[in-house]
Order: structure tokens, then C-alpha cells, then sequence
């Protein structure tokens, strides 16, 4: 049984508290005859600490019991390798898994599971090419969910640093207005206290409207994405026709 999307990253946000978390659930499948389903997780930033090994990025789980030896060995860890994190501005290990302030958790559920543990142990997943697609599919969904939330944390950035440098010289671009404005008239109309001020407010005014326009419009640009025939939905038509999954 799946844990659930919602579940899932409630589950890693009271743990963990990251400052982004992305659960995708993929509908059920078969191998070898048997059902099973793939769910995964990324959870980036908050406590958690900047990663120094591989396996302290990577959290197996199977028909929800963790698997804690083996891990290079498994299916799961195999998959997360032939993701091009690079696409979704993840830096990897040399090893093609995630680095960073980041954990990613992957959980295989099902029948199937039982005849594809690689020893008595059960500790790791052979390799099997629906169960490798159907997790590197998963992880890719979750990889476009935070690649738009590093671009709009470093457009906010931007904005934040533009508005700080323009607040900055607010009094001397309001001097030179005003020294335009009066041209040496005797009384003059405007004075610099007061379109500074206009000035502070225009620019705060300006980020709050570019901020409320991206919320308004973050939905619509969610749908453009998914509906764009990206390189990660073909791979996923040419493994369905009888392809290899392209390493």
C-alpha cells in the first residue's frame, strides 16, 4: 500500500522541516505478472545538513520497511544514477547521485517486490527495466517541482537586491529630479524629502505587485510544463515501445 503524497511529505516536513518538499505517487503497474506502485520525495534545505556521502542522500524504503545495507547494490539507487540531476539544478556526487542540502526518499510497494530482493536479506532490489523507469519517472516529476522553486527563490533574490540598490540611491536620484523639476525657481515646487519617499514606496510597491503576479500565474505556468513534450516524457514513450532506458 502506497503511503500517499500528502502523508509522505508531512511525514519528511514535521522530520526534517526542509524548505521544500515534493512527494509524486505513480500509478500502479506490473512486472513479472505482479502489481506494485512507486512513490518518491525530495526534501531540500531546512535542518538538513549538506549531505558528505551518498547514502546520506538516498532513503530506501520497501512495502514501507527502510533498507539500510546493500545500497549501491539496489534497483532504487541505480535508478536515482541515470536521472540528469543537472537538468533540475542538482549538483551530484561522482557517482550521478544528488549533493547537497538534500535527502531523496524512495519507496517501492507491492506483490512484485517479493520476487525481485536480490538475497535472503532483502536488503537491495535487482534491476529490472519497468521498475528502474517507473522510479527514474517518479524522481524526474519531483525534479521539475524543485527546479521551479529554485527559480523563483533566485528570481526573488534578484528582485530583493535590485529593490535594496535602488532604495540605497532613492536620495540621490530624488536630488536630481528636484534640481530638474525647480529649475532655479524661486519657490519651489517639489522637494527631496517627498519624492524620496514616493520613490521607496514606488519600489516597494513594484515588488509586491511582481510577487502577487507570479502567484497568480505559478499555476498556469505548472500546467505549460507539464503539457510541454519535454526530453523526460519522451524517454518515457520510447521505454513504453520496447526501448532501454539510456544511461
Amino acid at each position: 500500500v502506497t503511503v500517499g503524497e500528502e502523508v509522505f511529505e508531512q511525514t519528511i516536513k514535521l522530520a526534517y522541516k526542509p524548505d521544500f518538499t515534493s512527494a509524486v505517487t505513480r500509478k500502479p503497474t506490473s512486472g513479472k505478472g505482479l502489481s506494485f506502485a512507486v512513490e518518491v520525495c525530495i526534501a531540500y534545505g531546512g535542518e538538513i545538513k549538506p549531505a558528505t556521502s551518498a547514502p546520506m542522500v538516498l532513503w530506501r524504503f520497501v512495502n514501507r520497511v527502510p533498507k539500510l545495507r546493500d545500497n549501491s547494490d539496489c534497483a532504487t539507487w541505480k535508478a536515482t544514477t541515470l536521472v540528469n540531476w543537472k537538468n533540475y539544478k542538482v549538483q551530484t556526487f561522482d557517482n550521478g547521485i544528488p549533493r547537497g542540502p538534500i535527502m531523496v526518499f524512495i519507496h517501492v510497494c507491492g506483490a512484485y517486490v517479493h520476487v525481485m530482493f536480490k538475497g535472503q536479506s532483502k536488503q537491495a532490489l535487482a534491476e529490472d527495466e519497468v521498475l528502474l523507469r517507473e522510479i527514474k519517472l517518479a524522481l524526474e516529476d519531483a525534479g521539475r517541482k524543485f527546479r521551479r522553486f529554485i527559480t523563483r527563490r533566485e528570481t526573488d533574490r534578484r528582485k530583493a537586491k535590485r529593490a535594496g540598490i535602488l532604495a540605497m540611491y532613492a536620495d540621490q536620484f530624488a536630488q536630481s529630479l528636484v534640481t530638474i523639476a525647480n529649475d532655479g525657481k524661486k519657490k519651489p515646487k517639489y522637494d527631496v524629502e517627498t519624492i524620496a519617499s514616493r520613490l521607496r514606496d514606488s519600489i516597494q510597491g513594484f515588488e509586491t505587485e511582481d510577487d502577487q503576479e507570479e502567484t497568480e500565474t505559478d499555476g498556469i505556468g505548472t500546467d505549460l510544463v507539464a503539457d510541454m513534450p519535454l526530453d523526460d516524457e519522451a524517454d518515457e514513450e520510447f521505454v513504453e515501445d520496447g526501448g532501454a532506458l539510456d544511461e
